[in-house]
Formats: structure tokens, sequence, C-alpha cells
């Protein structure tokens, strides 16, 4: 019996400290990105998507806009736009690829955006990206109506480079 009740103490301890070593961690790179993904995801509510549990969202910095330019699913959205010193941009796709809301940042500034809506398998083009873009306006940018848990995960683009997406784990209305 006391080995039992020893075991029992163990668990109680250790199970809290156990699931903080297992839960998602984000490392310093994510802390300057993590303001623009959650402005992406704001103004995705903004743009009338109802929920967006499940949804990604990664983050292109200058660097990695060059090899989003060439991936199969990200590279339509980012042609919407040069790559340019300074740029950079937060896409958040369904589940399924067929729903993309993207924002545009100059020096972290918001500058256009795209939302764009395919048919399920049919891939995203970068002549619909292009005509889906139009730049930021307040009512898009200004409301942050909702928090968000994200979930830090590796993606791999189709160059190899591979970069940190955000899934939405939960949102919660303010």
């Amino acid at each position: 019996m006391l080995e039992f009740l020893t075991m029992r103490k163990l668990t109680v301890y250790l199970y809290p400290l156990l699931l903080l070593c297992l839960a998602p961690t984000f490392n310093a790179q994510d802390a300057p990105r993590m303001p623009l993904v959650r402005l992406t995801a704001d103004a995705a509510h903004q743009l009338n998507r109802d929920s967006l549990a499940s949804y990604s969202a990664t983050y292109f910095d200058e660097a990695a806009w060059r090899s989003g330019l060439t991936d199969s699913i990200f590279g339509p959205l980012l042609h919407a736009q040069d790559p340019a010193p300074g740029r950079s941009a937060a896409c958040i796709l369904s589940p399924e690829f067929n729903d993309a809301i993207c924002l545009f940042f100059q020096d972290s500034t918001p500058y256009g955006y795209l939302t764009l809506e395919v048919k399920p398998g049919l891939d995203f083009t970068a002549a619909g990206a292009k005509a889906a873009y139009a730049p930021v306006t307040p009512t898009i940018i200004g409301t942050h109506s909702f928090t968000y848990q994200f979930e830090a995960g590796n993606i791999s683009l189709d160059d190899g480079t591979a970069l940190t997406s955000y899934l939405v784990v939960k949102e919660s209305k303010l």
C-alpha cells in the first residue's frame, strides 16, 4: 500500500511537469512572427471566416519568400506581390488547402491582403491570387475580437526548405 501511495504522489506531481515538457514550444524566432500571424487571423475573421479552427498559418520572411514562390501551394499566393527588402507575408490555409487568406507586410506594417477560395481538389493560381489582391483597409486590421491558441509544427516546402507552421487549435471570442 505504501508503494502505491508513493507512485500515486509521484504521478500527481510529475504528470503536470510531463505535460509542460510535451507542450508545443515557440522558439525565439517565433516571437516577432506571432503578432503578424495573429493579425492575419484577425483579418481572416474580418473577411467573414466564421472559424479558423484547424487552419494553419505560415509566415514567410524576406529569406523564405523566394523558396515560397516555387512551392506548389504557397507559390501562387506569394506571386500576388513581388519580393522586396523588408517584405513578408503570413498565409492562413484551410486543412483542405482550398481556402487561403494572406496578409502582406512591409517592415511589419500590413499593406495588402488576398482571400482566395477554390473548389476542393483544385489548386490556387497566380492569376487568381493577383486578381484577389487588394490594399489593406482599417476595417480589415482594426478589430481584434478573438484570441487564438496556436500549436507550432514544421512544414517542408517543395524545395525542401523547412518552415514553422502554426495550427489554430483553439479560438475564443473576446
